[in-house]
Parts: structure tokens; C-alpha cells; sequence
């Protein structure tokens, strides 16, 4: 090594000094490279909670869960708690400056709409307590939240029947809608905390027998419409949400 670096750089022998300064400066060269881009400060964003029950991701820029996975099973609809005193309330684990009020939903048109259902979390009443923190709720259009939304959540509960589990992924889509000969992705914010409200929802739901993905536009369904047709291919919900699932 000596050699070839008297060589290369054309030193004289026995230039031992040199050489030391020389691997000094190296190594401090190297050791910059790899810490000039260490962040000095953390960052926290989009944290994943698990609560009893159920878990989400929830995203701290929309004041929305980006997704929740839940599993039912008999046990787990086994009505023990009920809801009559049941309320709507913060998350207090979630940053203040990321969280969802009451106000933000007051007079907005939106009902407060659960990604996990409550009815899906009556084994227990703190199971059933989670359901109504902020942090499980989007926007959701009244008509679409007590129509074709609660009909797809009564078909995923009966689902439970012919399987011993049923694994459930919900959550919020902005996708995008053509003006003119461009595409644009806009939606509407709902109070102080400007909470994002959702252009479509999805639910995926993993059994034993069948993989099945939904989704769904925030507007005005008749309920009376086939769940059918909001059906979509496995591959076409992990393009529009950029979430990838891996099943055992």
C-alpha cells in the first residue's frame, strides 16, 4: 500500500509522515460522507396506533386514518358493550397539532363516519371506546355513511360466519377526476383543523375463501345500488392508494 501511494502520488521514500496525514485526511474524508446527511433532529409523522381491537396509520396532514386493519371474528362481534354511551372524542395520543375536533365536524354537512365500525368492536366496551376516537373517523357523505357504506359493513360482519376470521383493511382515497383534457385531484377541507374530506373510500376484505376490494365514491348512493359494481381488481386499489398487501 505504502508503495502504491508513493508511486501514485510520487513521494519520497521513507515519507512516513506523509503517508499518516494522508490516511488522517482520508479517513475524516470518508467519516463526513457518512454523517454530513444524518438528520440532527427527529421527525415524527403519519404514526401507526394499535389500539384494542384494531390498528391504524393515521395521517397527520389530512387529521384522517391513511388506513385501519382490523380482524373479526364471533368472539369479537359478540355484543358485550353498547354504544347508547358511547362518544365521539380526540385522540390524545395524537400530536395537538395534528388532531381533529368536534368543531371541525359541527355543521359541515359530513357525518362522522368510522373506518372501523362499532359495531365490529362490541366484545369489549374499551374495544368499543376506540372506535369513536377522531383518529378512526373521515368526513363521510350521510347518505353514503347509512346506506351502501353500512350495507358493505353488515356484508363483511356476515362474512364472519363462513370463516373463522375475517381480516378487514379500510380507508380514504383522493383520486382524481378529468377537467377537460387534464386530470386534477381536489377535495374539500372541513373546519379550523381543515380535515380532509375523502373523494372515494375502499375496504379490502381477507378470508380463508376470498379476497374482495371495494371502492366506493364520497357522494350521494342510493343504497339501493349492487355492491357489485364498486368491486375492483386487488392490484387496481394498490395503485390508487400506494399501499401494498402482502398475504400470508
Amino acid at each position: 500500500m505504502k508503495k502504491t501511494l508513493q508511486k501514485v502520488f510520487r513521494l519520497p521514500k521513507g515519507s512516513k509522515a506523509f503517508l499518516l496525514y494522508l490516511a488522517i485526511f482520508l479517513s475524516g474524508a470518508l467519516f463526513a460522507s457518512f454523517t454530513q446527511n444524518k438528520p440532527q433532529t427527529q421527525i415524527q409523522a403519519f404514526p401507526i396506533q394499535h389500539y384494542t381491537g384494531f390498528s391504524l396509520q393515521y395521517d397527520s396532514r389530512n387529521k384522517i386514518p391513511l388506513w385501519t386493519y382490523e380482524q373479526i371474528s364471533a368472539s369479537s362481534l359478540n355484543r358485550v358493550a353498547s354504544r347508547s354511551s358511547m362518544h365521539f372524542h380526540k385522540d390524545p395520543s395524537i400530536y395537538h397539532h395534528h388532531q381533529s375536533s368536534l368543531k371541525d365536524y359541527s355543521k359541515s354537512g359530513y357525518d362522522r363516519g368510522h373506518m372501523v365500525p362499532a359495531a365490529d368492536q362490541q366484545s369489549s366496551r374499551e374495544a368499543l371506546e376506540k372506535t369513536f376516537l377522531l383518529s378512526n373517523i373521515c368526513p363521510q357523505t350521510a347518505s353514503l355513511n347509512r346506506g351502501l357504506w353500512a350495507k358493505l359493513e353488515q356484508k363483511t360482519r356476515a362474512m364472519v360466519g363462513n370463516n373463522r376470521e375475517v381480516e378487514v383493511i379500510t380507508g380514504p382515497l383522493f383520486l382524481s377526476s378529468p377537467e377537460g383534457n387534464k386530470r386534477f385531484v381536489k377535495y374539500q377541507v372541513i373546519g379550523q383543523n381543515e380535515v380532509a374530506v375523502p373523494t372515494h373510500f375502499f375496504k379490502l376484505i381477507n378470508s380463508k375463501n376470498q379476497k374482495i376490494a371495494y371502492i366506493i365514491p364520497n357522494q350521494n348512493i342510493d343504497p339501493g345500488e349492487r355492491l357489485e359494481q364498486f368491486q375492483v381488481p386487488i392490484s387496481t386499489l394498490e395503485k390508487s392508494s400506494g399501499l401494498h398487501f402482502h398475504f400470508k
